[in-house]
């Protein structure tokens, strides 16, 4: 399969693979399409939880310093919620 991407690194961590190249060197051990969207909505989900014990230090929550901690980041949380809809949506595709 010759890709003008294929030397060039791509990040997929949601997948657990890490470059294009080890992707396609990889593809025949590649999870089935909807394991691969579950990962990505675990690793969504987690990114979104891990933000919880963070300090805003840019941004509107800024100015809230130590009691921004606790607080879910409005980002990582609303970016978990387009891609778990993007993912179920993906899933009956599959």
């Amino acid at each position: 399969m010759a890709l003008a991407f294929q030397k060039k690194a791509y990040l997929l961590p949601f997948a657990g693979v890490y470059n294009m190249e080890a992707y396609l060197d990889n593809s025949a051990t590649t999870p089935p399409c909807a394991q691969a969207i579950e990962a990505m909505q675990r690793a969504a989900a987690e990114g979104r939880d891990s933000t919880r014990d963070l300090v805003a230090k840019v941004g509107r929550a800024a100015r809230l310093g130590e009691r921004s901690k606790g607080v879910l980041d409005a980002g990582a949380t609303s970016c978990c919620l387009l891609l778990t809809a993007m993912g179920d949506a993906m899933k009956q595709n599959c």
